[in-house]
């Protein structure tokens, strides 16, 4: 895993701060290091969940195959645990292993699956021997993209445009403001007209 939040990662951090501030019950359950970190300082629940490696390397399609089984069913025992104790109604699935192995199960149990997709399909997926399977359990979730050209990736490798939607990502002007300066190699583009 890495060892910093990349934009999946902090957008899942950002909305699940915003959800728990406006009442919604948010729960992790993962085993991505930085989001069980993040979660741990921001005090909101958490559960490290084994989930194997992500099948998106030769090494870790080799590690899926032996151990998808065991990962299926430990999946299935944490959503049945979350859906009994919490009555969880959404899944939010960042990886891939989560796609591949929560969906028809999380669905099955009455839940809506989520999928976000933050990065640009390459050879991760369009190479991947699951990716029939993606595309196939894809039918029972609903993607979120953060561009057009995202969106027109996952319609190219089989994805129904009606299951995509692209949410753009938003900007902190709190953090961000327009009137600062941005220089770029010595050029004042606050100035340039």
């Amino acid at each position: 895993l890495e060892s910093r939040a990349g934009g999946g990662e902090s957008h899942t951090m950002m909305l699940a701060e915003q959800l728990h501030e406006a009442g919604s019950l948010v729960f992790l359950a993962s085993s991505c290091r930085i989001l069980l970190s993040e979660f741990k300082k921001k005090q909101l629940p958490f559960r490290k969940v084994w989930g194997g490696i992500e099948p998106v390397s030769k090494f870790g399609i080799a590690i899926f195959l032996l151990l998808w089984p065991f990962v299926l069913l430990n999946f299935i025992r944490v959503l049945r645990m979350y859906k009994k104790q919490h009555q969880i109604q959404i899944v939010y699935c960042l990886s891939l292993t989560e796609k591949l192995l929560a969906t028809l199960p999380a669905k099955f149990m009455g839940m809506k699956v989520i999928w976000t997709e933050h990065i640009s399909i390459e050879r991760w997926l369009t190479f991947n021997p699951f990716r029939f399977f993606y595309v196939w359990f894809s039918d029972f979730a609903e993607l979120v993209t953060v561009s057009e050209s995202l969106h027109r990736e996952l319609e190219h490798i089989g994805i129904s445009s009606s299951r995509i939607h692209v949410l753009y990502n938003g900007i902190d002007t709190d953090r961000f403001k327009p009137q600062q300066a941005a220089l770029i190699n010595g050029v004042d583009f606050a100035k340039v007209k």
